[in-house]
């Protein structure tokens, strides 16, 4: 039984760096925001105007809990997944949890390219700001991760490592 999970901020590389992982190490690989869009039938950012946050995020843990009955996988979780309900004590309990760390300059470029498309970034005028702010909140769970990596080109081959070490 291998179940992996990838957290972090938005805009660290987690669904990039979980796809490579998983094909590396012959796993499924899924992407919680894709798995979310496909059980509502509407994209995030419909899903967030037209039934709310809480709607969201109810989905968003019946996606886990959908991916909890399933064996050797690896999740990209979106980002705030880990901070609601008690996902991240659920996800410690089924697997591995790595946590992809990112400098708050570097995500906010990242995010400024795709921002319009992030609902959670609606109305804001300083994304770094915000970014820095908003991980003051989230890196608490974060933090309980089992791993923590710096998420910079070719971190998948310690993504890879790590995953290879736990026996699959």
């Amino acid at each position: 039984m291998s179940r992996f999970f990838l957290v972090g901020y938005p805009g660290s590389g987690k669904t990039t760096y979980a796809r490579l992982a998983a094909r590396k190490c012959r796993l499924t690989f899924f992407d919680a925001d894709t798995l979310v869009e496909l059980k509502v039938g509407m994209s995030i950012s419909e899903i967030f105007a037209v039934k709310g946050e809480d709607f969201f995020r109810r989905a968003e843990r019946d996606v886990l809990m959908d991916c909890l009955a399933k064996d050797n996988f690896i999740l990209a979780t979106g980002g705030g997944l880990p901070c609601f309900f008690d996902n991240m004590n659920l996800m410690k309990n089924a697997g591995k949890c790595f946590y992809l760390t990112c400098p708050t300059g570097i995500l906010a470029s990242r995010l400024l390219q795709s921002w319009k498309h992030r609902p959670i970034f609606d109305g804001v005028e300083n994304i770094q700001q915000f970014v820095e702010q908003q991980l003051i909140e989230r890196e608490k769970y974060y933090l309980q991760s089992d791993y923590t990596i710096t998420a910079v080109r070719g971190c998948e081959n310690e993504i890879v490592r790590l995953i290879m070490n736990q026996g699959i």
